[in-house]
């Protein structure tokens, strides 16, 4: 009797431990960015979306590497509640668990003329804001973890970690060598 006691104990444990590798599953995926919206009355809206979706491929490799994650990644604008301060790139809203963001928001346009920043402006304060899930101040230890996160997303990109909206690995920084193949002698 003891012996099936111990198999239906063991049945239970194995059906356990599949069911927490499917939770420890689910949570891992939601390590990235789970909402991105934008300023729909602005010039360009669909090219704002298109950035914050494009910011969101980037970064959400190194949200899992780090188990991080961004509840909502939005634009803000000088005539938006939350960006009326033009000196602000942006700002995040840390849940207090060393993990999580309830939003981060980035100004994707030049106060006034509404004219979309570059994309490599962009990722850098996103980068910024994700160091203030960890650190809420502008500290040394702030801007060690900025640097690491900065470094941690150059590594990933290198290692063709991260993937573009085709879902190509993007890796380096340069275009591709379209030069024809050179005989070898």
């Amino acid at each position: 009797a003891e012996s099936n006691g111990s198999a239906v104990q063991c049945a239970d444990s194995a059906h356990w431990n599949v069911e927490r590798g499917r939770a420890e599953m689910d949570e891992a995926s939601r390590n990235n960015v789970w909402e991105v919206t934008h300023v729909k009355k602005l010039p360009d809206a669909e090219r704002a979306l298109a950035m914050l979706r494009e910011l969101k491929l980037h970064v959400d490799p190194l949200l899992g590497a780090r188990g991080f994650r961004v509840q909502k990644l939005y634009e803000i604008c000088c005539c938006t509640a939350g960006g009326k301060d033009v000196r602000i790139g942006g700002f995040c809203c840390p849940a207090g668990d060393g993990r999580t963001s309830r939003r981060i928001a980035l100004r994707l346009r030049a106060a006034g003329s509404h004219v979309l920043l570059s994309f490599d402006h962009c990722l850098k304060v996103l980068i910024h804001e994700l160091a203030h899930i960890v650190q809420g101040n502008h500290s040394a230890q702030f801007y060690a973890a900025m640097d690491e996160l900065g470094r941690q997303y150059a590594q990933l990109r290198e290692k063709g970690m991260l993937l573009d909206a085709a879902s190509f690995p993007m890796s380096g920084g340069g275009a591709p060598d379209t030069a024809p193949p050179q005989p070898t002698g």
